[in-house]
């Protein structure tokens, strides 16, 4: 597979289409000549990206730089115009195919300025590759790369098809361990040691790494400590039982039917260890009689006990103690509450119709039952009311809507004159219009004066009506009005109401907690001169002096034991039953169980005993299985190390042979040696087998530079040349080493490396002539581009 054509546009300083570097695939070499600047170093940047997708310098500089992944950048490098579109293009020739690899930038519409998408780091994510074989996109890039052989390239190429002129020496200077790590691919083994490697590293791992939980031995082991523990415990009891064997049998409970309190019962497994929780439980209780007593007293009011919440809606779940005492006198006032808020209801109903002077709309039946007017009053209102309404028929539209105006001003000045006479709005100015007056008589007599000036514009029947309506209100509900009034003084307000109705969701948990609470002498009633903070705590602070102490230990276990079942259970929750409990009895009934449960006992070390040899056996065949595993595993670590090292001898002399031949000479009467440690771990260049110093101490930068340039060509050689894309990239060999050298160089180049794409760039017009002189002797073929000229034409 061979490099055709080259392409970009508005990549670096190609600002429009860069395409004059193409028909190259019959090449053997193809050489970049020109001054610096003029983007030999920018070709080669091409290929590397569209080969790797990244350009390897680029992203070093942005480490070594220190440029944080988060800072923000107005432009992006690489993008000469980030308004237009940028790419750049590789095309190769493969038998008879034409592969096209492009990475793409598409402009947003929007610029974004300073962002962190413009930061170095993230540059080559804003390209998006597309890949072509015979004009047709291909789909599944990936498995298409590996199908070329490509899906690696980016691991091996700058260590076996690219020198750049100014990392040329860093590879030479990077720490051992970085080189072992940089030359990682050549190490692969074969697949099928790696899984065997890994498949006997997790089996290890599961089998015999006590670190992790799930450890096979370690489960083991401690398996064979609880087994060896159990062991230990059952023949204490066996001795004990042996000892005290002589128990006479006395029943406990002897109005209840418990299993373990009858004489000579047969106990399972279950049962047995039942029954000796009852009597541990029991003994407990019966050695703390006196706290089991105070913790049963206690615990109702122990529930109750919270600070205050000074939260105004505090729900009964969060203070049950609190929200009865804030609601207890509401739930004992409820029925007088409710009948109070019924009436209000009523009375502001027919009190504002009465305001209003909608008499018809009032509740008669209503008024009649409670007598505040009498049948014939009522009926005498009726027929004023018909009489009105027979008025209104006779209105024309003026009329009626000055009899509509005159009422509705009426109630306007009324509620406006109770505003005033509370405060609710300024005196001094008119509410009908809002003009300013001196004072409230000023005011009040220029609403009489428009009163009257309204008065002569209505008709008689306006007037009529005004005069029914006065007289209705004067001789008969105004003395209803009053009685209404004085319902809604002492009315439930709608606030009140509604807390009332809340409190009755635990209207039977309240009066539980006042009744408990009476049991100990504590009223909830409040003292109408404290606040509901200060009563609270009052009554908070009575609670707690009530409570008798019991230390936090005990009321622990009496929890975890489960007191309040077995108080129910053994004591009918009885307190005399309770304290007619002796200790001795049940220390004698827990020995008595243990005595018929002897043989439980035995059959139970029987089988411990059974479960511990099983577990040391199971224990000895492991640890069999694990030395042979670490064994197979240490056969396996050598074998690779062993083929790590033949890899290193494979290449070593290809070093030796090319530094040789650049250098014309051997350095010193030495060559060059790959020095690895055991477990090639660690990798470094010595021009001595028995000596370890570093290249770098004894040799010239120019001798360092020829070394670089023999490692690159051995690297090439040994692991390139499997390679579909067989290139050699080497970026201006004439700045790193001297005329003799280069002489070396390009020999190996001519003879060497005939199979290759070789790409050269080269600012000394010498060392081309050279080059092309020495091709041409082979006859191979040069292809010769002068970057300046081709620059200069666009």
């Amino acid at each position: 597979m061979k490099i055709q054509k080259i392409e970009a546009e508005n990549f670096k300083l190609f600002t429009s289409n860069f395409d004059k570097i193409q028909d190259i695939a019959d090449s053997d070499m193809i050489l970049f000549n020109g001054p610096n600047g003029y983007g030999k170093t920018s070709v080669f940047d091409i290929i590397e990206f569209c080969l790797t997708g990244d350009i390897k310098r680029i992203s070093d500089y942005s480490d070594e730089l220190a440029i944080a992944k988060n800072e923000r950048f107005e432009n992006k490098i690489l993008i000469a115009d980030e308004s237009k579109k940028s790419f750049v293009k590789l095309v190769l020739e493969d038998d008879n195919k034409e592969i096209e690899i492009c990475y793409c930038y598409s402009p947003s519409e929007k610029r974004k300025g300073v962002s962190k998408e413009n930061n170095p780091h993230y540059i080559f994510d804003c390209f998006t590759r597309t890949i072509k074989c015979n004009g047709e996109t291909i789909e599944n890039e990936e498995e298409y790369f590996k199908s070329l052989q490509l899906y690696d390239i980016k691991e091996i190429f700058d260590k076996c098809c690219f020198l750049s002129q100014d990392e040329h020496l860093q590879f030479l200077k990077t720490t051992k361990k970085s080189k072992a790590e940089a030359l990682a691919f050549l190490f692969d083994v074969p697949e099928k040691w790696k899984k065997e490697q890994e498949k006997v590293s997790n089996q290890l791992d599961i089998l015999a790494n006590k670190k992790k939980k799930n450890c096979y031995l370690r489960e083991l082991e401690c398996e064979e400590k609880i087994k060896n523990d159990e062991i230990e415990k059952l023949e204490s009891k066996i001795n004990k039982l042996n000892k005290e064997s002589n128990i006479i049998y006395e029943k406990l409970f002897n109005d209840k039917e418990i299993f373990w309190d009858k004489e000579n019962v047969e106990f399972d497994d279950i049962s047995y260890l039942n029954a000796k929780q009852d009597l541990d439980n029991l003994l407990y209780f019966a050695e703390h009689k006196k706290d089991c007593i105070n913790y049963n007293f206690n615990r109702p009011y122990e529930n109750l006990v919270q600070e205050y919440n000074s939260n105004p809606n505090i729900s009964y779940k969060e203070n049950p103690l609190q929200y009865s005492y804030m609601f207890i006198s509401l739930i004992k006032q409820e029925q007088d509450l409710e009948e109070k808020y019924r009436m209000g209801k009523i009375a502001g109903s027919i009190l504002q119709n009465i305001q209003d002077k909608h008499y018809e709309n009032l509740n008669w039946t209503y008024i009649k039952e409670r007598e505040w007017l009498n049948v014939d009053e009522i009926e005498i209102i009726k027929k004023q009311l018909d009489l009105i309404e027979k008025l209104k028929k006779t209105q024309g539209i003026i009329q009626k809507a000055m009899t509509s105006l005159r009422q509705s001003r009426d109630n306007l000045i009324r509620n406006a004159s109770e505003a005033m006479d509370n405060g609710v709005i300024s005196s001094n100015n008119c509410p009908l219009c809002g003009e300013p007056f001196s004072d409230r008589i000023e005011l009040d007599r220029k609403i009489k004066e428009e009163t009257q000036l309204l008065g002569q514009l209505s008709d008689n029947s306006v007037i009529q009506i005004e005069d029914i309506i006065k007289d209705i209100y004067n001789n008969y509900l105004k003395r209803v009005e009053k009685i209404f009034l004085e319902i809604l003084v002492n009315s439930v307000t709608d606030e009140t109401y509604q807390r009332l109705q809340d409190a009755k969701k635990y209207k039977i948990q309240i009066l539980e907690v006042e009744h408990i609470l009476e049991k100990i002498g504590i009223s909830m009633n409040r003292n109408v001169n404290d606040s509901i903070e200060d009563g609270y705590n009052n009554l908070l602070t009575k609670l707690k002096e009530s409570l008798i102490d019991i230390s936090e230990e005990v009321k622990i276990q009496l929890g975890r034991r489960k007191f309040i079942d077995y108080y129910d259970r053994f004591f009918d929750k009885e307190e005399h039953n309770f304290i007619s409990i002796d200790i001795e009895k049940f220390k004698n009934k827990k020995m008595y169980i243990e005595n018929l449960h002897y043989n439980f006992y035995i059959d139970e070390m029987s089988k411990r005993k059974n479960e511990l040899s099983n577990v040391q056996t199971r224990i000895n065949k492991l640890n069999s299985i694990i030395k042979g595993l670490q064994a197979y595993q240490d056969a396996l670590k050598a074998g690779i190390q062993e083929y790590k090292k033949k890899i290193i001898s494979d290449i070593e002399p290809l070093l030796h042979i090319y530094t040789a031949k650049i250098l014309q000479q051997k350095f010193n009467g030495k060559s060059i040696y790959i020095h690895s440690s055991e477990n090639v771990q660690d990798i470094q260049f010595v021009n001595s087998a028995q000596d370890n110093q570093d290249i770098l101490y004894s040799m010239s930068s120019g001798q360092l530079s020829a070394v670089a340039l023999s490692f690159l060509l051995c690297m090439n050689q040994a692991y390139g040349a499997d390679k579909a894309c067989s290139i050699l990239l080497i970026d201006d060999p004439v700045q790193t080493i001297d005329d003799v050298n280069m002489v070396g160089f390009v020999d190996i180049l001519r003879y060497e490396f005939g199979d290759r794409q070789i790409f050269i760039s080269t600012h000394e017009q010498s060392f081309e002539w050279f080059l092309r002189y020495r091709y041409s002797k082979a006859e191979k073929k040069v292809n010769v581009f002068n970057m300046k000229d081709i620059m200069l034409q666009e």
